[in-house]
């Protein structure tokens, strides 16, 4: 009766509208679910009652429409609401940063964690959410960007604070002590209540880096039954992404092969995002490799084509799946530009830990024997001075000052002792470097540099400034900016907001070393349309 009634501003309304809503979301009709929202948010309900509703809404229409999902999720965070809309905040911005939308995500989680009181749980929860994006897209943020977010501190305030702090000294390879403990003290029982259920998907990858694989099984799962109990799909297809390289790095390709299909069920319809699909994708390649098929590898892999370069961890983990993917099928060259590839963008994120993908160790396979190739020793002694610093146990110190030799077996290549997620079964350089030297003279091992950086392909570094490459998103911006589009009907056209816009011409004009719009189509050589 309500669906046709018009809105008359009943206090009893808005409630029994969500609850009719709620359970329609869990008897899987999110499309009534969404119908009985849309007719809650026509009532006069305050700001702080909006804010909920907003992000319910958009939960139960990312499986049929994740582009307005995505829309209503900004909005919730926009929404001027007091201090009791903290929790509402804290699920938008968890599902906005699962979704990957970082950019858009790092500006409103500022603006929400201001409002929220500021001592609180929510407070804590928003500013961890806003440090994990920003480790995920670094130059997301803007130094005019307000209210600013303070920097992550060492020494975290909350459970929340501590799973993002656990992440980032995991993925810099820092203390492995340090970042068990952090990741405990937000997966505690007594304590993970406050933390959003993403975190905690960071913090049990964090035991996976430190090689506590049963732990971080274990906690995965209870992890994804909250998940899938509170209908957030994006962040149970994450946890079962963690818990597939978990067993992959366990040695179990078939444990990992049924996390795939579980993430499958999960992002059912249009759930899938840029942002974790590729992820699965770069997984169920590393399983066919793990299982010795290179073809079903590649096949794989080519769906991830429509992702183009994805940015983030994910777009690393699948710059890595292809470069094994070309190893394994004996195209060397090409699996050390992706590889290299892999390596850049982890380090422009300050990712350097060994045990979160083993990029250098695979690019040295595909260099040559380190007997032979002075690069294929550095990287592989770089592995092992990072795995040292790491602290995994099981790493062994003489290892790269006696030549940085990996042993036969990559399973137990990694100084850590135990199975990186996808480390390869197949060959691997072998050779000591104090062999590469020989006796030979400086003179000699100088040729033999030159003539190794005439054979192997360019290095994938960032562009000298002022021309830095463009990511997609920047590009797309650019374009229409140059054709003379203002900044509302760029977004409009995008399914973004004017603050994204803005935000991406601004790294644009600085990558191009230009000014402002009126150089832009000069610099991108573009041809203006005409504009009405």
């Amino acid at each position: 009766m309500l669906l046709g009634a018009r809105p008359d501003g009943a206090a009893w309304a808005v409630g029994l509208l969500r609850g009719e809503a709620a359970r329609h979301r869990t008897a899987g009709r999110t499309a009534d679910a969404a119908r009985l929202l849309r007719r809650a948010l026509r009532e006069p309900a305050p700001p702080a009652q909006r804010v909920p509703l907003l992000t319910e809404l958009a939960a139960a229409l990312l499986p049929s429409d994740p582009e307005a999902a995505d829309r209503h999720l900004r909005q919730a965070l926009l929404t001027p609401a007091d201090a009791t809309a903290g929790r509402a905040w804290v699920r938008a911005a968890e599902l906005l940063v699962a979704r990957g939308d970082m950019t858009a995500a790092q500006p409103l989680i500022a603006l929400a964690a201001e409002r929220a009181a500021p001592d609180g749980d929510d407070a804590g929860a928003l500013r961890a959410l806003y440090w994990l994006a920003e480790q995920s897209e670094p130059e997301a943020a803007h130094e005019l960007d307000r209210p600013p977010v303070p920097p992550l501190s060492p020494q975290p305030a909350g459970p929340a604070e501590a799973a993002a702090a656990a992440w980032r000294t995991a993925l810099r390879g820092q203390d492995i002590g340090l970042a068990r403990r952090l990741a405990r003290t937000a997966l505690a029982p007594d304590t993970r209540r406050t933390v959003p259920l993403l975190l905690q998907v960071a913090a049990c990858h964090v035991l996976v880096l430190s090689g506590d694989h049963e732990e971080a099984c274990t906690a995965l799962d209870a992890v994804l039954v909250r998940a899938q109990y509170a209908d957030v799909r994006p962040v149970a297809g994450l946890a079962l992404l963690v818990t597939g390289l978990a067993e992959l790095g366990r040695g179990r390709p078939g444990a990992a092969s049924d996390a795939l299909d579980r993430a499958a069920e999960a992002m059912l319809g249009k759930c899938r995002s840029p942002f974790l699909t590729p992820g699965l994708i770069a997984l169920a390649a590393l399983v066919q490799l793990e299982q010795d098929d290179p073809d079903e590898a590649e096949r794989l892999l080519a769906l991830a084509q429509p992702y183009g370069t994805t940015a983030g961890l994910a777009g690393a983990l699948l710059f890595y799946a292809r470069g094994r993917t070309h190893l394994a099928r004996g195209h060397r060259e090409k699996a050390l530009a992706d590889l290299l590839e892999c390596g850049r963008r982890l380090l422009a994120r300050q990712v350097t830990n060994p045990a979160f993908l083993p990029w250098r160790w695979v690019a040295a396979s595909a260099c040559g024997t380190p007997a032979d190739d002075p690069v294929a020793a550095g990287l592989l002694a770089e592995e092992q001075h990072l795995a040292r610093a790491w602290g995994v146990p099981g790493a062994r110190p003489g290892d790269a000052a006696d030549g940085g030799r990996p042993p036969a077996d990559p399973g137990a290549a990694e100084p850590a002792g135990r199975r990186t997620p996808g480390s390869s079964r197949r060959a691997a350089p072998t050779g000591h470097r104090n062999q590469a030297r020989g006796g030979r003279p400086p003179a000699a091992l100088a040729e033999d540099r030159r003539a190794e950086d005439r054979r192997l392909p360019p290095h994938p570094a960032p562009a000298p400034a002022p021309r830095q490459e463009l990511t997609g998103a920047e590009l797309r911006v650019a374009a229409l900016a140059a054709d003379g589009l203002p900044n509302r009907a760029i977004a409009s056209r995008l399914s973004v907001t004017p603050r994204t816009v803005e935000l991406h011409l601004t790294k644009t004009y600085r990558k191009l070393g230009i000014q402002g719009r009126p150089e832009l189509a000069a610099a991108l050589g573009h041809r203006t349309k005409a504009t009405s």
